[in-house]
C-alpha cells in the first residue's frame, strides 16, 4: 500500500510542476505578446510622423504653408 501513495504523490507532483510549467509559458507568452504590440506602436507612430513631415514639405513646396 506504501508503494501506491508512493506512486499517486509522484504522480501529483508530476501534475503540479506540468502545470505550473503552463501557467508560467503563458505568462510569458502575454509579456511578450505586450512587448510586440508596444514596438509595432511605436513603429506604426514613427511612419505617421515621417508621413506627415513629407506632407508639410510638400505644401511648403506649393506654398500652402507659411
Amino acid at each position: 500500500m506504501l508503494g501506491l501513495e508512493f506512486n499517486a504523490t509522484l504522480i501529483a507532483q508530476i501534475v503540479d510542476i506540468l502545470v505550473f510549467i503552463i501557467i508560467v509559458a503563458g505568462i510569458l507568452t502575454m509579456i511578450l505578446k505586450a512587448l510586440n504590440f508596444k514596438k509595432n506602436i511605436y513603429n506604426k507612430i514613427e511612419a505617421i510622423d515621417s508621413e506627415l513631415r513629407e506632407i508639410k514639405s510638400m505644401l511648403k513646396e506649393k506654398d500652402y504653408l507659411p
